[in-house]
């Protein structure tokens, strides 16, 4: 048997090993989640722009209407 030496540089080598590979797997889910996340941001002005050209042609549509006619 070996002393503690060996197994502290096994235990080292093991635990960067699974490291390097959880890293990019963990950036690769949080990646991913933020890209989601992104994706409904950037839809949110697209929504609030309908909804205010949406108005804008309403309170146009009531102005005409309300107008005298002549």
């Amino acid at each position: 048997m070996s002393g503690h030496a060996p197994d502290s540089t096994e235990s080292a080598v093991l635990i960067l090993a699974v490291s390097q590979l959880l890293v990019p797997l963990l950036n690769g889910l949080l990646s991913r989640r933020q890209s989601k996340h992104e994706t409904v941001v950037d839809q949110m002005p697209l929504l609030g722009e309908r909804t205010t050209r949406q108005l804008q042609h309403a309170a146009n549509v009531v102005a005409k209407d309300s107008q005298p006619d002549r």
